[in-house]
């Protein structure tokens, strides 16, 4: 997984191992203790993914989540 910031806009890209075209991944932010969902990403038949969220003012955690597994990563302003 790779994430760079440009301007307003963060972007996380990646590959999932023996995924198909078929698996979901959730973008997240944390907000106060709960997660809340900022995007669906679908892989390509590759497994790779790209995905783009306004960066945050402040600090913040976020993830990208397959089912039970996730993958946390901080992003700065």
């Amino acid at each position: 997984m790779l994430c760079s910031c440009t301007g307003n806009q963060f972007k996380v890209e990646g590959k999932v191992e023996g995924a198909t075209d078929s698996v979901k991944l959730i973008l997240e932010e944390s907000s106060n203790g709960m997660w809340i969902g900022l995007d669906t990403i679908t892989v390509d038949s590759d497994g790779e993914f790209s995905v783009s969220a306004e960066a945050p003012a402040y600090p913040n955690i976020y993830r990208l989540r397959m089912g039970e597994k996730a993958v946390y990563f901080p992003i700065d302003s």
